[in-house]
Parts: structure tokens; C-alpha cells; sequence
């Protein structure tokens, strides 16, 4: 694999990814810089970078069980592999990750997977869309889980934590239970 050393020097994929940390953490301060009116735009930058970073690493976990990774090492599991490697992810994200790569591998979650390969919607708001569409699909009329899972995934993608029971009551209608 690649190591710190070898990422920073450039070497392999990795070092794409550690050129751009060695890049943020030496430009860091220039960043506030910027007039006070440019912050928000700081702000909305990062926020798309961390959804990018986010999906990679599903993607990478994706790629990793692809390839065998795992099984190659001492590692019980993929969560804990990743927990190895990714010093800063807590163990929570780290299971987050693996079951959204195993989860966006079905050809139900098609959508979802989608818009994480795309890099559009944080982990842990794609398994909430996911979880919460478990809830109710028993209940949903035929053909109406895809057009339930394109919804939570446009709600996902659009922040719906401030919406939480607007998102309740959506589901409910397509469950036919709205009153």
C-alpha cells in the first residue's frame, strides 16, 4: 500500500489524496484570509469536500472487498480494516461506511448508489434514507420502492435534517397512511 512517505512524495493513487491533504494543511490559514463575505463560500466548499471524502471511502471499501483486502490481512472484518488504516474515523463511521458499500452493491439501492458514487450525500444520511425506507417497505404498493428510495435520496442530497417531519410524512404518503 501506499504510506504516508510515499503519498506525500506523489507515488501512486494515494498520493493524489496526499498531496491534497499536504496542500490544505499548508494553505489552511490563507483561507481566512478571505473577506468575511467569502466565508460562506468556504464553508460550502468544505462541506462538498467532506461528502466527496465521505463517498470516496465507500468507494474505497467497495474496491477493497473487490479485491480481496481484508482477507489478505489480520483484520476480523472490512469495519475494522478501515478502523486500522483510518486513524481518525471513529468506529461508528467506520461501520457506517462498510454496510452503505455492501448496501449500495444491491440492485434495489441502485439510486443511492448512485448519488454516493456521485459524491452527493453524506454516509450517514444515505443510511438514515435507507433505514427509514426499511421501515415502511412492507407497506409500500408495488413498484413504489424505487420511486420511495429517489425521494429520500433527493431529501438526503438536499439536507432534509431540518425537514425531519416533513420527510415522515412523505413516507407516509407513499404508504398510503398520510391523513
Amino acid at each position: 500500500g501506499v504510506g504516508r512517505g510515499e503519498g506525500a512524495a506523489g507515488v501512486g493513487a494515494g498520493g493524489v489524496v496526499w498531496a491534497g491533504v499536504a496542500q490544505l494543511a499548508k494553505r489552511r490559514c490563507e483561507l481566512w484570509w478571505v473577506g468575511t463575505e467569502g466565508f460562506a463560500g468556504v464553508a460550502a466548499a468544505m462541506d462538498a469536500l467532506g461528502v466527496q471524502l465521505e463517498c470516496a471511502r465507500v468507494g474505497l471499501v467497495q474496491e477493497a472487498q473487490d479485491r480481496g483486502v481484508g482477507d489478505q490481512s489480520s483484520s476480523p472484518s472490512s469495519a475494522a480494516w478501515l478502523m486500522e488504516h483510518s486513524f481518525h474515523l471513529e468506529p461508528v463511521d467506520a461501520a457506517r461506511t462498510v454496510d452503505l458499500a455492501r448496501l449500495c452493491r444491491l440492485p434495489a439501492n441502485q439510486v443511492m448508489a448512485a448519488a454516493v458514487s456521485g459524491g452527493t450525500v453524506t454516509v450517514r444520511k444515505a443510511m438514515t434514507a435507507l433505514r427509514q425506507l426499511r421501515q415502511v417497505e412492507h407497506d409500500l404498493a408495488p413498484g413504489k420502492r424505487e420511486e420511495a428510495l429517489a425521494s429520500l435520496t433527493l431529501m438526503a442530497q438536499s439536507g432534509y435534517d431540518r425537514h425531519v417531519v416533513a420527510i415522515g410524512r412523505a413516507l407516509m404518503a407513499l404508504v398510503g397512511a398520510d391523513r
